[in-house]
């Protein structure tokens, strides 16, 4: 399970290649061309729990900003979409709070609604090229969004406050084709809407405004609360299908990747491909379907449930991997907002690779953050200030490899990673193995004092608040400072055993078994709650000695 949130990268089998962070949260981490180069672009910002707030961010194949991108007029960056097109610039979303009339629900004017926005922009100037408001298009009324004024809301003052607007619609992607038609994803009217380079509407799919006959009995329309379409070739749609807003929705039985074939003509939609989780997950936020485009292979993120599957043309699952345990799915601890695969990424770290050394372990420890290309490990040492000499490589495996170190090896010693051709890539620090670089085993020894003391302590605070130990203690407190009613001192040392109470050996005991029966009985008693401490002392007087 990861422990901090970042851009994560994977290799073919599951071993992480690069993780970073520093950016904190990261979403829709994927490699993009722009301009003939790759780039790994990933969100990174605030997010709402709704949309977010933040920046975009480009990373060069050294892992090196090349460049941070926002949108246009001075509006907040959101999490769900940042893409590129084939002319250079990228496609953004942003949600901006405004006024609307919202009487129908019994909000007096003015109520507030968050827009949902898009820009196309000029990566390298931040120049606005197109832009796209929901408010312009949809009316408030075609929504399948939870109402202002519904019973069930627990927030009463969603779209009466500014803080608090109503978001009505939820722009979630957003795609381009060759002839400069947008393709919008609403989650809120169970839509994707394709509009012209002039802004208007060309046809709706889906939601109450939906222009396209199904002819798959419902399933290549009937999708809702929606994320991440796509358009293909030949007019096919990609999109992810939640089936899910919150356990108060009408929800469908699971989430479920889609592939809609539509004949514009026609008007007419039908379902050429499904892809479903093995365990039929179904998640109420996020969501991504990946066609890979040689194969016909598809990838398909769960979005809220950190996990991604990779199908084959057929449907049928080749892999399915999670980052988090499935036990966890349901707290949202770890997401994946979206998932993608890509063979082009080189990553040339601008780091040395890191080692680590302890002399006493006999073991250098070597990886490479984000490094794509290491094949081989090579071990190098040399004595004084001569050349260094190979001395023994392993395969790489794995995020991190390690390398025998041996007492008949030279005193300095250093790492090369080298390629399939056994070129060099990067070297590491130079070590002494007699010293090595690790921390000092002190540092972990009080450690572990430090935490067997504090846990001492803190079970010693805590013990009042374990049930039923003020109530014994009241009673053997009782017990020992007084004289049983028949004269007879009370022993001064008692323990608490399973049955009751085991007496230790004092002299001048009398009638020792009617004691120990009155004893036994009124400690059982006072434990159970049975009987109260005044009940007690009648069986009990002060000494008069």
């Amino acid at each position: 399970m990861v422990s901090q949130p970042g851009p994560m990268i994977f290799d073919a089998e599951g071993e992480l290649v690069w993780m970073e962070d520093t950016y904190g949260q990261a979403l829709d981490v994927k490699v993009q061309s722009y301009r003939g180069e790759q780039y790994l672009t990933f969100w990174t910002g605030v997010d709402s729990g709704t949309f977010g707030t933040g920046r975009y961010i480009m990373l060069d194949p050294s892992y090196q900003v090349y460049k941070t991108v926002t949108p246009a007029n001075d509006l907040e960056g959101d999490l769900h979409e940042f893409e590129f097109t084939d002319n250079g610039t990228a496609l953004v979303t942003s949600y901006h709070a405004t006024t609307a009339d919202l009487t129908p629900f019994g909000i007096a004017s003015p109520g507030w609604v968050y827009d949902s926005i898009f820009q196309e922009i000029d990566v390298e100037t931040g120049v606005l090229i197109f832009e796209w408001r929901a408010s312009e298009h949809y009316d408030i009324m075609d929504t399948f969004a939870r109402r202002p004024d519904s019973s069930d809301r627990d927030d009463r003052a969603i779209g009466r406050e500014r803080k608090s607007a109503w978001d009505f619609f939820h722009i979630n992607s957003i795609d381009k084709d060759s002839q400069g038609n947008y393709y919008v994803s609403s989650r809120y009217m169970h839509s994707i809407t394709c509009i012209g380079p002039a802004g208007d509407i060309l046809w709706v799919l889906g939601g109450k405004r939906n222009q396209f006959r199904d002819t798959s009995d419902g399933k290549a329309t009937d999708f809702k609360f929606q994320h991440h379409a796509r358009i293909h070739e030949n007019n096919t749609l990609t999109i992810f299908d939640n089936g899910k807003y919150d356990s108060k929705s009408d929800n469908a039985e699971y989430s479920r990747g889609i592939q809609v074939q539509l004949d514009l003509e026609k008007m007419t939609a039908t379902l050429v491909g499904e892809y479903v989780h093995p365990s039929k997950i179904l998640v109420g936020s996020q969501g991504s379907v990946q066609l890979l485009p040689d194969s016909g292979h598809a990838v398909v993120g769960w979005g809220y449930v950190p996990a991604f599957t990779e199908f084959d043309s057929d449907g049928s699952v080749l892999c399915d991997v999670h980052i988090a345990p499935s036990i966890t799915w349901k707290l949202g601890w770890v997401k994946n907002y979206r998932a993608s695969r890509t063979s082009s990424w080189v990553g040339k770290p601008a780091t040395q690779p890191d080692v680590y050394l302890r002399p006493r372990e006999g073991k250098v420890y070597v990886s490479w953050n984000g490094a794509t290309e290491v094949s081989r490990w090579l071990l190098q040492g040399r004595e004084g200030q001569g050349i260094h000499v190979d001395l023994v490589s392993v395969q790489k495996k794995g995020f991190e490899s390690h390398i025998e170190i041996t007492n008949d090896m030279p005193t300095f010693v250093r790492v090369v990673a080298l390629d399939k051709q056994g070129n060099s890539l990067g070297l590491s620090e130079e070590l002494d193995r007699t010293v090595g670089n690790a921390p000092s085993e002190v540092f972990k020894i009080v450690g572990v004092g430090v935490f067997i003391v504090s846990t001492v302590f803190l079970a010693w605070v805590l013990r009042r608040w374990i049930p039923g130990y003020e109530r014994v203690r009241e009673v053997v407190h009782d017990i020992q400072n007084k004289r049983f009613k028949g004269g007879m001192l009370i022993p001064k040392r008692l323990s608490i055993a399973k049955n009751g109470i085991q007496e230790s050996d004092e002299d001048n005991m009398q009638d020792e078994e009617d004691f120990h029966d009155d004893v036994e009985r009124g400690l059982l008693s006072g434990r159970s709650g049975a009987t109260s401490v005044e009940e007690l002392q009648p069986l009990y007087r002060q000494d008069e000695a």
